[in-house]
């Protein structure tokens, strides 16, 4: 979360039940990035899309996008999140200025562990 003036931004990892949880195995791909703002005078949530921010596009996501963490630097918010493949757990880094969209752009080359 990153609160600017009266506004706090929040992301959080999404995922259906049914998608992840079938009795058996754990499903990582269905973990995507949602987007909520809340405004502190109404202290009333709004959710921004049905659909999610951040969600798998390269093989290196299959699995599932989650636990991001908002900096805010000059004028821009950079999110840095995990992502799995299925093998290795990474860590990537997009940015955005009014979390209408995201631009990925810093993949690790280095295991989280």
């Amino acid at each position: 979360m990153v609160k600017q003036g009266n506004t706090v931004h929040m992301l959080y990892r999404y995922a259906k039940v049914s998608d992840y949880c079938d009795g058996k195995s754990l499903k990582y791909f269905a973990n995507k990035i949602h987007y909520a703002r809340l405004d502190t005078d109404e202290n009333l949530p709004e959710d921004k899309k049905a659909a999610p921010l951040i969600s798998a596009t390269t093989a290196l996501e299959a699995k599932g996008c989650e636990d991001p963490r908002i900096v805010e630097f000059k004028n821009e918010y950079y999110i840095f999140y995990s992502v799995f493949d299925g093998e290795i757990c990474r860590v990537v880094m997009a940015k955005t200025k009014h979390f209408e969209n995201i631009r990925k752009f810093c993949y690790s080359d280095k295991t989280m562990g």
